[in-house]
């Protein structure tokens, strides 16, 4: 009877069980059906129910509530070729759009790609050892146009191990948290052993995004109050934000993970099709860390461990762009609009962030590290998307070979990543929203925002190839790279060569320098 009592009163009969997307439903709901009146101002009753309506509506057809429809947007302006729209999806678009199955296809164990040598006999010649360092390398973490492509090619082999020391010195991080530099720089070694060659995910990338990472924490102010945090608890976190941007793309196969699942490689069977590449970088970088003879935090606490491994994990899952929208609605949601007026105006005080909050902050500030060339002078900048695009290419490559779809912008045949208008689009959907973000919360990097605005502008003045005098001084160093990053990623030839001339060779098959945009399907067309 006791307990028939309690289970009939009011106070349970009353508990709201429903979840907030639910609630929002209902109210908008309500709204559209005219049960909340605007009494003092009747005459816009009727948009706000409309309105509502329209809200209700997008609510329920959205694959992912924190995704806006970038599709739908991106189509209305009718500016942008499928393939863009389509790579912006299937980059960032997580489980928007169906991606079809794998039927009976042989799996290929990972190992086939993965173990492969970061560089050859004749690039490590030099040693280790060697103490050439670059002229400029002394302005690291105060410059966001350090130029790592020519710093590689001084120091091609110890670099990142250096990178990763001189920002833990920077930051007094050995001496607050008794680290050994040996131990940090073996560390590190061992992560640029399990980096690929490949024209754009290698090693020279991860030094770029550590660099930038660790810029972008000094600009910002974060470094200095982290470092001064009380306890050791703002060091781990500097630890652990500088050790994600060193192994976040640790043994990257040069493929995409959309790829790596269609293709069934053991590596995605491994994680579940979920965040592949970024899991396997985990759990071999995390293996470093806990091995005795690679270790750098052997000394560390339990706590201490659970912290420093729990942040590094969350980074780098951070860095798959499938995950991108959810973390640029994470922290709007959970730090801007807490902590900030509308205009963005209102001064950031870190010191007001829990713990959740400065965990959102640093996955988007290694999000914008890792896409930072779009920020880098136009020169260097165009340097990366070039390695991209031939990456990609070579993707393309080995999906029709195995007879799969080819990846939006992997076609050779058909305009690629170094096309203006593909870049307009990524930009404006991707890249340019990341650093306003970025910006609204650590004004000190402003100056990264507006070079990546001045990127913008350039390929809105160049909607198609670059200009061919920029385009001939990138085939020199990048020439031995694609073509043998081609014939690592698959054992088949190419069926597509590059043309002789070297402006050529960087456009796709069959088009030419300063050929019109609309007979580029044509031409796809009776190229295949």
């Amino acid at each position: 009877d006791q307990l028939a009592a309690i289970h009939a009163s009011e106070s349970l009969n009353q508990w709201d069980m429903n979840s907030p997307i639910v609630e929002a439903l209902t109210f908008l709901d309500d709204v559209a059906k005219g049960r909340h009146r605007h009494t003092w101002r009747p005459w816009r009753q009727g948009p706000l129910e409309q309105r509502a309506a329209e809200l209700r509506a997008k609510l329920l057809r959205a694959a992912d509530v924190r995704v806006p429809d970038v599709e739908e947007i991106m189509t209305k302006t009718n500016k942008f070729s499928a393939d863009i729209v389509d790579f912006v999806m299937q980059s960032a678009g997580e489980n928007t759009r169906a991606t079809s199955g794998r039927g009976n296809r042989e799996r290929q164990d990972v190992k086939d790609v993965i173990l492969r040598q970061t560089y050859s006999e004749e690039s490590r010649s030099g040693g280790r050892n060697a103490l050439v360092m670059p002229s400029d390398f002394a302005e690291i973490g105060h410059s966001f146009t350090g130029n790592v492509l020519a710093w590689i090619k001084v120091r091609p082999s110890g670099l990142l191990a250096e990178v990763l020391v001189r920002f833990v010195k920077q930051w007094n991080l050995n001496g607050k948290l008794s680290l050994s530099t040996a131990e940090l720089r073996t560390f590190a070694l061992n992560i640029e052993d399990g980096h690929q060659s490949n024209p754009y995910h290698n090693l020279a990338h991860s030094i770029d995004v550590t660099v930038r990472l660790g810029t972008i924490l000094n600009k910002s102010g974060l470094a200095d109050y982290l470092s001064n945090y009380s306890g050791n608890d703002g060091c781990i976190t500097l630890l652990a934000a500088i050790i994600s941007a060193v192994v976040h793309d640790y043994q990257h196969v040069g493929l995409s993970n959309h790829c790596v699942v269609e293709e069934g490689l053991e590596v995605a069977i491994k994680f579940n099709d979920q965040s592949c590449l970024e899991n396997q970088a985990l759990l071999a970088a995390l293996e470093l860390v806990r091995d005795k003879e690679t270790s750098f935090c052997a000394h560390f606490s339990r706590a201490q461990h659970k912290k420093l491994r729990g942040l590094i994990i969350k980074m780098v899952l951070a860095t798959d762009m499938g995950k991108h929208f959810a973390v640029m609605t994470a922290v709007q949601t959970r730090v801007l609009d807490q902590h900030c007026s509308s205009d963005g105006r209102k001064s950031v005080s870190f010191s007001d962030f829990n713990d959740e909050q400065m965990h959102n902050l640093m996955q988007l500030i290694l999000k914008a590290a890792d896409l930072g060339h779009c920020g880098l002078p136009i020169n260097q900048h165009l340097q990366w998307v070039h390695g991209l695009e031939q990456e990609m290419w070579a993707q393309g490559d080995l999906e029709k070979a195995r007879g799969l779809p080819i990846s939006p912008l992997a076609d050779r045949t058909k305009p690629g990543v170094l096309w203006g208008s593909n870049q307009v689009g990524f930009f404006q959907a991707l890249a340019c929203p990341l650093y306003a973000m970025l910006t609204t919360v650590a004004p000190g990097c402003r100056e990264l925002q507006e070079a990546v605005n001045n990127n913008l502008d350039f390929w809105r003045q160049h909607p198609e190839a670059p200009p061919v005098e920029m385009m001939k001084k990138l085939t020199p160093t990048n020439r031995a790279s694609h073509d043998s990053a081609s014939s690592r990623v698959s054992p088949l030839p190419s069926k597509a060569s590059p043309q002789d001339d070297e402006v050529e060779f960087l456009l796709p098959s069959g088009i030419k320098p300063g050929q019109s945009r609309a007979s580029l399907p044509i031409l796809a067309e009776s190229t295949e």
